[in-house]
C-alpha cells in the first residue's frame, strides 16, 4: 500500500511539473525576464552569425558567459528555431535532476534517503518556479547536482576519472551562471583538505593530492579559454563582470536608496558616475552595515522561500516583464 501511494505522489508531482511546463511554453513572454531577452540575443545572433556578441548591446558576451546562450542555441537548432521548448527540456533537466539525487541518497545511505531527497527537491517550489523561466538557475543547478553526484561516485570507487568529470561539471557551472565559480575554489579546497587529512575512500591506490589536483584541473579546463577569450578581446581576464556590476548597480545602489532616499535609478548613477565605483560601493557598506546585512538577509530568504511575490503575481497574471534593448 505504501509504494502505491508513493508512485501516485510521484505520478501527481511529475504531472504538475509538466503541466507548468506546457504552461510556460504556451504563455513564453509571462516566464520572460529582461536577462531572459539577453540570452536569447545572444543565443539567436550566434546561430546566425557564427560569434558569440550580442546584436545591440555592447558588453553583454563579457557579463554573461556562454553555457546558457549555447544551450538555448541547441534547443533552436533541434526544436525548428522555437523558444517556446525551452521550459520543457528544463523541466526535463529538472526530473534529471532529481535522479541524480536519488542515486545519491542511496548510494550514501540508502534507498529511502534517495527517495527523500528526490522527492524534497521535486516539491521545492524555488526549483520548480525556475526551470519554466528562461534563466540560468535551472542549469545550474543541475551542474551542481551532477558534480555531487560524480563526487559520490568516486568517493564509493576511488576512481580518479569521476574526479576529473567532476572538475569538469563544476567549470561548466561556472560558465553557466559565474556564482559558482568561487564555489568551486571553495569545493576543491575543503575537499583537499579532508584528503590531506587522510579521509579517503576504500581501497585508495593514490596520494591525497592526486584527486585535489585533478579536481581543480577539469574546472581550469573549461574555465581558462574563455578568461584567454575574454582577455584577448577586452583585456580583462576574467570569467564575467557580473560581479562588479551586481555590487555596484544593485547591492550599494540599494543601500543608498534605503539609507538616503534616493530612488534606485538614481542610486545606480550616483554609484556608477563615481570616480571610483568600487571604493565608493565599500564606503556605502562600511557607513550603513547595518542596512547591507539587512538587505542580504533579505535577499537570502527571498532565495530560499521562493521566487519573488511581485515575479510570481507577475507570471500567473500574464503580465510579461519588459524587453531589454
Amino acid at each position: 500500500m505504501k509504494k502505491i501511494v508513493l508512485i501516485g505522489c510521484v505520478i501527481l508531482i511529475l504531472g504538475a511539473h509538466i503541466w507548468g511546463a506546457v504552461h510556460a511554453s504556451l504563455d513564453l513572454g509571462s516566464f520572460m525576464e529582461i536577462d531572459s531577452y539577453a540570452y536569447v540575443g545572444l543565443a539567436n545572433n550566434f546561430a546566425q552569425t557564427g560569434k558569440y556578441i550580442h546584436p545591440t548591446d555592447p558588453d553583454e558576451d563579457l557579463y554573461r558567459p556562454p553555457v546558457y546562450p549555447i544551450f538555448l542555441f541547441i534547443i533552436l537548432k533541434l526544436s525548428g528555431e522555437s523558444m517556446a521548448t525551452v521550459p520543457l527540456v528544463q523541466t526535463l533537466l529538472y526530473f534529471l535532476g532529481a535522479y541524480l539525487l536519488f542515486l545519491s541518497g542511496k548510494t550514501i545511505l540508502g534507498t529511502r534517503a534517495g527517495i527523500a531527497a528526490a522527492l524534497l527537491y521535486l516539491v521545492n517550489l524555488n526549483s520548480t518556479f525556475w526551470s519554466f523561466k528562461l534563466l540560468t538557475e535551472s542549469l545550474s543547478g543541475f551542474w551542481l547536482i551532477l558534480a555531487v553526484h560524480l563526487m559520490v561516485r568516486y568517493w564509493h570507487s576511488a576512481q580518479l576519472r569521476w574526479v576529473l568529470l567532476a572538475g569538469i561539471v563544476m567549470g561548466l557551472g561556472a560558465l553557466t551562471r559565474p556564482i559558482l565559480f568561487p564555489l568551486a575554489w571553495v569545493w576543491i579546497g575543503l575537499f583537499g583538505l579532508v584528503a590531506w587529512q587522510g579521509r579517503q575512500p576504500k581501497n585508495v591506490t593514490h596520494r591525497w593530492w592526486q584527486p585535489v589536483m585533478l579536481l581543480g584541473l577539469g574546472v581550469f579546463a573549461i574555465i581558462t579559454p574563455w578568461q584567454l577569450r575574454n582577455y584577448a578581446t577586452y583585456q580583462k581576464y576574467t570569467v564575467s563582470t557580473v560581479g562588479t556590476h551586481t555590487l555596484f548597480a544593485w547591492n550599494a545602489a540599494r543601500i543608498l536608496e534605503q539609507a538616503e532616499g534616493y530612488s534606485l535609478t538614481e542610486a545606480q548613477t550616483m554609484v556608477e558616475q563615481s570616480e571610483n565605483p568600487l571604493a565608493y560601493s565599500l564606503g556605502l557598506i562600511q557607513k550603513y552595515p547595518g542596512i547591507a546585512v539587512k538587505l542580504q538577509i533579505r535577499g537570502i530568504l527571498r532565495t530560499l522561500l521562493g521566487a519573488e511575490y511581485n515575479t510570481w503575481s507577475r507570471t500567473f497574471t500574464g503580465d510579461p516583464a519588459p524587453q531589454s534593448g
